[in-house]
């Protein structure tokens, strides 16, 4: 998987347009390898993390509370798995929407980001309460690489929701920020 700072270029109904505000002056791309994350994390009945631990890059959910600010950065780094803690403790970024992409030959970088970018810009406000351009909050996305989508059927983009370069205490979820 990679993750990038979001851009959103896709204002709502208007389909590619010029970026209405920047996340980022440079892409953020955090590749995920194929090697399986420690876990770790530990979790109630409902799934929701009840203390802090490495979880696989590939069992995030939403509502999960990231502690790895290569997440809301303009880092490059490659990850197999994340930081995960409450969300009560202070943390860099939530995972706002999980959603596959298309079945089908890789599509390439482009697409992958394009799709990962206009899903993760659409589910934004129905978590975050307003709209993504008037919020003070930017989201960005993990997405298959060329190799995880053809070594292991990867297809799945995990959204998430933080403030620029700064921790937040307590879920985003409803927050109109």
């Amino acid at each position: 998987m990679r993750s990038r700072p979001a851009t959103p270029t896709y204002p709502s109904g208007t389909g590619p347009a010029t970026a209405v505000r920047a996340a980022a002056a440079l892409p953020l791309v955090l590749a995920l390898g194929l090697v399986a994350g420690c876990g770790g994390a530990d979790r109630d009945a409902t799934g929701t993390v009840t203390a802090a631990g490495q979880e696989d890059a590939f069992a995030l959910t939403v509502g999960d509370c990231v502690a790895d600010p290569a997440l809301n950065s303009d880092d490059t780094t490659e990850v197999s798995d994340v930081g995960v803690v409450p969300c009560a403790d202070p943390h860099d970024t939530e995972v706002f929407a999980v959603f596959d992409l298309a079945d089908g030959e890789y599509p390439g970088d482009e697409t992958v980001t394009t799709d990962a970018d206009q899903g993760c810009y659409k589910a934004f406000e129905s978590f975050v309460g307003v709209t993504y351009e008037e919020s003070e909050l930017d989201y960005y996305f993990l997405t298959p690489t060329q190799e995880s989508w053809t070594a292991i059927d990867d297809r799945e983009v995990a959204c998430l929701v933080g403030l620029p370069g700064e921790q937040v205490t307590g879920t985003l979820q409803g927050s109109n920020r």
